[in-house]
């Protein structure tokens, strides 16, 4: 089976885009006409036979490659190191902490621009401990290396640490919880006095992002609330292109590292443009069992592209809708 790793076509056709000539891959369920400017790029992917599962462990290959360099790559920088000086006290409770399954994000006190992201490590034996360390520090080495070879978007800052919570962090960093997928409060402590967590120093999100995954819960929470972040986006036209553009690049990155694949989310924010987060996935998620959380089951290249093809419709759909509403208004 195959599936078509470019952008959906829009129904309404309001703006033209040359960046949709930067899809490095096309294989199509049914033949479409070309955007303008891509007949170069199409006839080299049409001369492309080769089958979708020969192209997939090829590439698997090569994010195995990947892999290993961020895992072997763990010598930091003067710099990092220094980034990675950490003092609790910096770390801030507030009105509401936003939290995943397994992390949860903290203000500085210091500097606003400069959050942690808090991991907790209930129920892990001591070597179990030291694989998640690794494997966080494996995530960020790999995030450097995406960010160098493809140029994407992150927002880790310095390599991570441990800690173990005292009395007064205990406090702190059980206050007003949120989970992030059913918008409620934790009933119970996620980071009690006595146990390690492993601490990532990071930049704040931007404000209005929108979470993107190919996961059926990740599809459901951004159908419910597409709408509401368009009407947010003021320059709508510039949007739309740099939203376009990051989504070919993301496929790209994804055709290549296909271990972004487990449990696949990236951030939109309202200029277009995309970050991904929790590189430590494609170490960690290979081994956790299903009650320890979410999922863990590997999406097909072709289910995420097609989730990928439908959301960006969606948006597509959101922007003109609210474009045509406003026009019927001024009239």
């Amino acid at each position: 089976m195959t599936v078509s790793l470019s952008p959906p076509p829009r129904r309404i056709k309001l703006f033209s885009f040359s960046v949709l000539a930067l899809a490095a891959i096309r294989v199509q369920l049914k033949p479409t006409t070309a955007p303008a400017g891509t007949a170069d790029k199409a006839s080299l992917l049409r001369n492309n036979k080769t089958p979708i599962d020969k192209k997939h462990k090829a590439m698997t290959n090569a994010s195995i490659t990947t892999q290993k360099h961020a895992k072997n790559r763990t010598n930091h920088s003067a710099s990092e190191q220094q980034l990675d000086l950490f003092n609790s006290d910096d770390l801030a409770g507030s009105k509401q902490v936003p939290c995943g399954w397994h992390k949860c994000f903290f203000r500085s006190k210091s500097n606003r621009q400069v959050g942690y992201l808090v991991a907790r490590s209930t129920g892990m034996s001591s070597s179990e401990k030291r694989k998640r360390l690794k494997s966080l520090d494996s995530a960020y080495n790999l995030a450097k290396y995406l960010e160098q070879e493809y140029n994407i978007r992150h927002f880790l800052i310095a390599p991570p640490t441990s800690l173990t919570v005292d009395k007064s962090l205990e406090s702190r960093m059980n206050s007003n919880l949120k989970s992030e997928t059913n918008r409620r409060n934790f009933k119970q402590q996620r980071f009690p006095k006595g146990s390690v967590v492993f601490v990532e120093k990071v930049k704040p999100a931007p404000r209005h992002a929108l979470l993107v995954g190919c996961k059926e819960s990740k599809r459901n929470l951004f159908h419910k609330v597409v709408n509401k972040f368009v009407s947010r986006v003021k320059e709508k036209e510039a949007f739309t292109r740099q939203f376009t553009k990051s989504f070919v690049e993301l496929r790209e990155v994804l055709l290549h590292e296909p271990c972004l694949l487990y449990d696949f989310q990236v951030l939109i924010d309202t200029k277009g443009t995309l970050y991904h987060l929790d590189f430590d996935r494609c170490f960690s998620m290979k081994s956790a069992k299903k009650k320890d959380g979410p999922s863990t089951k590997k999406l097909s290249q072709n289910s995420c592209f097609k989730s990928l093809n439908m959301i960006e419709q969606q948006v597509y759909d959101a922007i003109d809708k609210q474009q045509v509403d406003a026009k019927h208004t001024l009239v």
